[in-house]
């Protein structure tokens, strides 16, 4: 290990990448990763070898993230806090996942440590980078695709998923990018599937989630720096055939409508 990263730069031909970064965010990401150095077995590090480590740990993260013990890369939120409030179980294992606007990768690599086959996906190139090199850090690589795009502009060959993640994302889309991008997601979502949905402007994502869902569950995160409401709904189609085997499985005593009057039947 060399004494420096300066000279680990220097010694692999990278050193005039890594000054394109500031050298406050060169030196925090240098010594983060130097404490990740010292934290992992070297099995761990030849898979991180390959990235541009001090310049990704060195950025500007979405999650706060425990990358090693006591090795902690500083964000806007707490991870501890924000995955558990999506109401994800074990069961997953095995399970399709769209992660949409997954930013650096926090929860796409939580499904994948679950046994979910994920897809990620975000516009941001660094955001990508930043998510490639967590799974790698874990070993979850296998178990995620990540893609660099704008989520408006995924389509139906990307599959069908049992689940489709969005945090916080439909409301930097304006009202008819909306509507086409939760046309899409009615298509890509499985009759049996759930689309998860953390937000912090309800009333508007409802409103044009409800054209193609049907709302089954909804949590308020009570969070100093960003309130939200995680809801879960099923397709329409899902919701209508229910309804139908619900009308079928009732005696017909049960299929009698009271009155609305007198409450009569």
């Amino acid at each position: 290990m060399p004494e420096t990263w300066s000279d680990w730069y220097k010694k692999n031909g990278r050193w005039s990448k890594a000054r394109r970064w500031s050298r406050q965010n060169f030196k925090k990401g240098e010594q983060l990763a130097l404490d990740l150095y010292d934290s992992v077995d070297d099995d761990v590090w030849e898979r991180l070898i390959n990235f541009d480590i001090p310049a990704i740990l060195g950025s500007k993260w979405y999650h706060q993230v425990t990358i090693a013990p006591g090795v902690v890369i500083p964000g806007t939120f707490a991870m501890k806090d924000s995955f558990p409030s999506l109401g994800f179980s074990s069961s997953i294992s095995g399970k399709r996942i769209l992660d949409l606007g997954c930013a650096d990768g926090t929860f796409s690599v939580e499904l994948a440590k679950m046994g979910a086959d994920v897809v990620g996906v975000d516009a941001f190139d660094i955001r990508i980078r930043n998510a490639e090199f967590l799974a790698a850090l874990h070993a979850v690589g296998d178990k995620i695709e990540f893609i660099c795009d704008d989520i408006s502009n995924i389509e139906e060959e990307i599959g069908t998923f049992d689940y489709i993640v969005m945090s916080h994302v439909l409301c930097h889309y304006s009202p008819s990018h909306r509507r086409q991008i939760t046309k899409t997601l009615s298509k890509l979502l499985r009759e049996s599937g759930v689309l998860v949905l953390n937000t912090n402007t309800k009333k508007r994502d409802l409103r044009t989630i409800s054209t193609h869902f049907s709302l089954v569950s909804e949590n308020r995160i009570h969070h100093p720096k960003l309130p939200s409401t995680v809801m879960h709904f099923i397709p329409l189609r899902a919701a209508e055939s229910a309804a139908k085997e619900r009308v079928k499985s009732l005696t017909p005593s049960e299929k009698i409508i009271p009155c609305s009057n007198c409450g009569c039947t």
